[in-house]
C-alpha cells in the first residue's frame, strides 16, 4: 500500500535517485482548466532537476488536427521540447483523446526499465488513468519504484459537480494509490511549485491563446 503523503512534499521523495517522468497531458490540462490554477512548467523540470538525476521528462498528448486553435498548441509543444520534454503525440478524432497516447505512455515506460540506460530508480507516473494500476504494479515488482501524481477526487475532472462526497468518487484515485509507493495530489504539486519561484518565466497555456486539445 502507498504511503499517505498528506504531510510530505513530493520533492522530498527518493531525493538523488536516477528517474524518469511521464506525465499525461489530460491530467495537467484539465487541472489548470477546470480548477484554475497554472501549472509551471518550467518550474517544475528545474525543481526534478536541482533533486534529481532527471534521465526523462516525457509528455504525452493527443491533438485535433481539425481544431482551429491547433496550432497555438503546436507552439506550445514547440516550447516545451525547447525546454527539455520529450513530447509524444497523436492524432485525436472529433477531440476526443485518443487511447493510442496512453498505449505509447505505458510502452515507454516498460521499454526504458528493459534497457536500464540508465537504470531507473523511480518511475513518476502523472496521470488520473485508472487503467494504470495493474502496469504500475507489475513495474513496482519489477524492482522499480513509483510515485503517482493524480487527483485525490474524480469530481475535479469531471463536468458533474453534483457527484456526491463519498466513496464514489474516491474509487479511481484509490486505485492508483493503493499500488504506488507513494502519491501526490496535483494541486498540492502545483502549490509547491508555485512557492518554489525558481524562475520568472512560466511556460504554461495561459502564455498563449488557450486551445482545446482533448
Amino acid at each position: 500500500m502507498s504511503k499517505l503523503t498528506n504531510y510530505t512534499k513530493f520533492l522530498d521523495i527518493y531525493k538523488g535517485t536516477n528517474i524518469a517522468i511521464f506525465i499525461d497531458s489530460d491530467l495537467t490540462y484539465k487541472a489548470s482548466q477546470r480548477l484554475r490554477v497554472k501549472f509551471l512548467y518550467k518550474e517544475f523540470l528545474l525543481a526534478l532537476r536541482q533533486q534529481y538525476r532527471v534521465s526523462g521528462v516525457y509528455y504525452y498528448s493527443a491533438i485535433n488536427s481539425n481544431d482551429r486553435n491547433s496550432d497555438n498548441f503546436t507552439s506550445f509543444l514547440q516550447t516545451l521540447a525547447y525546454q527539455g520534454y520529450l513530447v509524444r503525440t497523436r492524432d485525436a478524432i472529433d477531440n476526443i483523446k485518443s487511447r493510442r497516447i496512453d498505449l505509447e505512455m505505458l510502452t515507454d515506460i516498460m521499454v526504458r526499465i528493459h534497457n536500464h540506460n540508465p537504470q531507473l530508480d523511480v518511475i513518476w507516473v502523472m496521470t488520473h488513468n485508472p487503467d494504470f494500476d495493474y502496469p504500475i504494479r507489475i513495474i513496482r515488482e519489477m524492482g522499480v519504484c513509483v510515485v503517482t501524481i493524480g487527483l485525490s477526487r474524480i469530481e475535479e475532472l469531471t463536468e458533474n459537480k453534483s457527484i456526491s462526497s463519498t466513496s464514489t468518487d474516491l474509487v479511481i484515485p484509490n486505485r492508483l494509490r493503493i499500488q504506488s509507493d507513494f502519491f501526490f495530489d496535483i494541486i498540492d504539486v502545483f502549490k509547491e511549485l508555485d512557492a518554489l519561484e525558481l524562475g520568472k518565466e512560466r511556460l504554461t497555456l495561459d502564455n498563449i491563446k488557450t486551445t482545446k486539445f482533448v
